[in-house]
């Protein structure tokens, strides 16, 4: 035969060949005469059957742990440096682990920091050359680095930051330099939404005039949710009490001698259901303010006034100095913080003596001075 009828044998009949070949089951001359072969193809065929039963039956071998670290050129390297400290947030130390455990390259805390500064340089470059016309609600803080102040103003739009500044002080005169050079690349929003800094809002007056600044939200609503907080605490304490005299009951009970804590555990028991119906009240008002009046998404403005209304009008009796004469925020402030101090005042006079709930307990309901904070931050 010649080799062009074993170049016609299709995939199946090498393989069958081969497989025999390899079994031993029959000779090499007689599996060459039958399919009309010569020798040396059928001991091909054998060696390539032998190939593919030793690749499915080899032991897998283990990855090598030694490999080149990847070449990257010195551009690249200072991306992947400002990447893992701008982005990831890693320290200088960090990005010198990754570099010599990934690429084994060698670099220094001197070199990073040089091209974080380059690289800040230029970013401020390129922010003060944005147009910040388009910035209609400006949202201005002050954070701190440490122990630095830092001067932050954010596009309420497009959450774009155009004032991060670390500065010493953030007096009125800090904030109305910086917000005066906002201004001279186009800021002028048509009202800002600030907490209740001084430093900040008279910053704000000195470099924009009568520029209307609305309060935040987030202050009111942390001390409302502290205060929600102390008086659950106070109504579980109360509740401790309670359990305690009841037990001090229980024995004064067996030994015939249970009239003498009779009026203090009542006593208890009416202070527990006051501290639990007020602590019940004020985290519902705390929900009610959060979800339906100061939310971020909900009902419109006139909807959420029209809201608060019957609730400050009942925070105004009429002998209220809210309910005498024009009113105007500092009348209703006036009768809110009056009404707030009343109610105050009657809730721990109603309230049990030190000697039953304990030094920790009293007052049960905030100071008056507390009252002021609170309504200061609500101003």
């Amino acid at each position: 035969m010649t080799h062009s009828h074993a170049r016609a044998l299709c995939a199946s009949s090498r393989k069958r060949i081969g497989v025999a070949a390899l079994s031993g089951a029959e000779r090499v001359t007689r599996l060459a005469q039958r399919h009309g072969t010569s020798r040396k193809f059928v001991r091909a065929q054998r060696e390539l059957a032998r190939q593919a039963v030793d690749l499915a039956f080899a032991e897998p071998t283990a990855p090598s742990l030694v490999e080149p670290f990847p070449r990257v050129s010195d551009a690249w390297v200072r991306r992947f440096v400002l990447g893992v400290v701008l982005i990831v947030h890693g320290s200088y130390h960090q990005v010198i682990e990754l570099l010599r455990d990934l690429f084994g390259l060698s670099l220094c805390v001197g070199t990073i920091h040089t091209w974080v500064v380059e690289a800040a340089q230029r970013a401020a470059g390129i922010n003060r050359g944005q147009d910040l016309s388009r910035v209609r609600v400006g949202l201005h803080d002050e954070i701190f680095q440490g122990n630095q102040p830092v001067l932050a103003g954010i596009d309420a739009a497009s959450t774009y930051c155009y004032l991060l500044q670390g500065v010493e002080q953030r007096d009125a005169d800090t904030w109305g330099v910086h917000l005066l050079d906002a201004a001279k690349q186009g800021l002028d929003p048509d009202y800002t939404v600030a907490d209740a800094g001084t430093g900040l809002r008279a910053g704000q007056v000195a470099a924009w005039g009568d520029k209307p600044c609305h309060g935040d939200v987030f202050h009111v609503r942390q001390q409302c949710e502290a205060l929600a907080n102390v008086l659950t605490r106070l109504a579980n304490e109360c509740a401790s009490r309670r359990e305690a005299l009841e037990l001090e009951m229980r024995a004064a009970k067996d030994g015939g001698d249970g009239r003498q804590l009779s009026a203090r555990l009542g006593r208890a028991r009416q202070a527990e259901v006051q501290a639990r119906h007020l602590a019940t009240d004020v985290k519902t008002l705390t929900g009610w303010l959060g979800h339906d009046v100061l939310s971020l998404a909900g009902p419109q403005l006139k909807e959420r006034r029209e809201a608060v209304a019957p609730a400050r009008g009942a925070c105004c009796p009429p002998d209220s100095p809210a309910a005498r004469g024009p009113a105007t925020p500092a009348r209703r402030r006036a009768g809110i913080r009056e009404s707030a101090r009343r109610q105050a005042r009657g809730y721990r006079t109603a309230a049990p003596d030190a000697a039953l709930l304990g030094p920790a307990s009293v007052p049960l309901a905030p100071q008056e001075a507390d009252v002021d904070g609170l309504l200061a931050a609500l101003e």
